[in-house]
């Protein structure tokens, strides 16, 4: 995950921070904008784990007709590319995404 909102407590949260050094907030507004601010972000994950499999889905289709163009030469290039690739976003997307 890397929208910037990364299972960090309310306070921690960069959104919240620069909220809270310009507006001046007060300690009662920085935690009820905290809480707005975690409840979307967990709403926003729901959705990200509900199209995760349409998408997951979509990935394997076009890596499908990627290796339809590729000669016999270049598939296990290919395939080496892919495996870097997921073990990158594996690695950027923490325990809890894989």
């Amino acid at each position: 995950m890397t929208l910037a909102c990364h299972h960090q407590p309310p306070q921690k949260q960069p959104f919240l921070l620069e909220l809270r050094g310009r507006l001046n907030l007060t300690a009662d507004q920085e935690k009820k904008i905290g809480e707005i601010i975690e409840s979307k972000r967990k709403k926003i994950e729901a959705m990200r784990g509900d199209i995760r499999p349409e998408m997951k889905k979509l990935r394997e289709e076009s890596r499908d007709k990627i290796r339809k163009v590729l000669t016999a030469e270049q598939q296990p290039i290919f395939e080496q590319i892919v495996a870097e690739r997921m073990k990158r976003w594996e690695d950027k997307a923490g325990p809890e995404k894989k």
